[in-house]
């Protein structure tokens, strides 16, 4: 049989625990979330310069390259029909068409869509910024 100091170290130790997971949880969303809408603002306002950009450029495969090297961020160009032009980082003829991804579908009604999610070109995660254009 435990003695009551035994039942009460027993329960401190359990609330402690719970406390403590539960503050893990919370900080990893409030980071994960903060990480995020910084990722987002970064991303719009490299997008505002390539946009200012884009429309001088006659290479896009150099355009995507100095991007890539430059900022450190993967460039994608599709044209309206969701056919990619270029891909910084895979050979844009081998990629499937974007038309109906979740972030250019959304792109259509709002000014910058966001998505995360596997890129099966490069096999790893991905923020997707896309503006409408």
């Amino acid at each position: 049989m435990l003695m009551l100091h035994q039942h009460i170290t027993r329960t401190l130790l359990a609330l402690f625990l719970g406390t403590l997971l539960l503050s893990s949880v919370v900080s990893y969303f409030t980071i994960k979330t903060n990480n995020i809408e910084s990722y987002q603002r970064e991303l719009e306002s490299h997008i505002k310069i390539i946009k200012n950009q884009l429309p001088t450029t006659s290479n896009l495969e150099e355009f995507a390259r100095i991007i890539k090297e430059n900022a450190g961020i993967r460039f994608t160009l599709i044209d309206e029909n969701g056919v990619v032009l270029v891909d910084s980082d895979a050979q844009s003829e081998s990629m499937d068409n974007h038309a109906h991804r979740e972030e250019i579908v959304k792109s259509y009604k709002v000014e910058f869509a966001h998505a995360i999610r596997f890129s099966d070109s490069v096999k790893s995660d991905f923020f997707i910024r896309r503006p409408s254009f």
